[in-house]
């Protein structure tokens, strides 16, 4: 309901899709882009000056089930990473550390700290890591399903071993 376009930068931080060379604006409800700005605010003061995403609006079905997925309502966002004032960019596919609840890159520090402040600050109602499975293995899927708040790994999981790794 009442979509709006996210303009870049939003608050100083440029939203680029993984696949352009050029930042662009972004389909989302109105209350992911209030998250979405959260998220911002959240990872400014770690000098981000890109937010990488894989896309949010996306009228599809949750994979194996009968149910909209949040990205059908734009209601949901997939982070691939950060690029960082002097250049550095961390991303999921290479900086998330699997198969260890200490991660010890600075990257995979970052990446495993943010999900951890999104999901005590209540910034996202669901956030899926890459340990979750193979499908968010580039990705945090993150979301705004009502009546949810979960930091969701198999078990009771926040940075163990992913399952799917065996």
């Amino acid at each position: 309901i009442d979509p709006v376009w996210v303009e870049t930068p939003l608050l100083g931080v440029d939203l680029r899709y993984v696949e352009s060379d050029e930042p662009s604006r972004v389909l989302a409800g109105c209350e992911m882009a209030h998250a979405l700005a959260d998220t911002v605010e959240d990872v400014t003061p770690y000098g981000v000056s890109e937010l990488i995403h894989i896309g949010t609006y996306n009228c599809r079905m949750i994979e194996g089930s009968e149910s909209l997925s949040e990205h059908s309502f734009a209601n949901a966002i997939d982070i691939y990473g950060f690029q960082f004032d002097d250049g550095t960019t961390w991303t999921l596919i290479d900086d998330w550390e699997h198969d260890t609840d200490a991660p010890i890159s600075d990257g995979a520090v970052f990446l495993y700290e943010a999900a951890r402040r999104w999901h005590e600050e209540w910034i996202w109602n669901i956030i899926l890591t890459p340990n979750y499975n193979l499908d968010h293995d580039n990705h945090f899927h993150v979301d705004l399903k009502p009546g949810l708040h979960d930091l969701l790994i198999p078990g009771d999981r926040y940075y163990g071993p992913a399952p799917y790794r065996d």
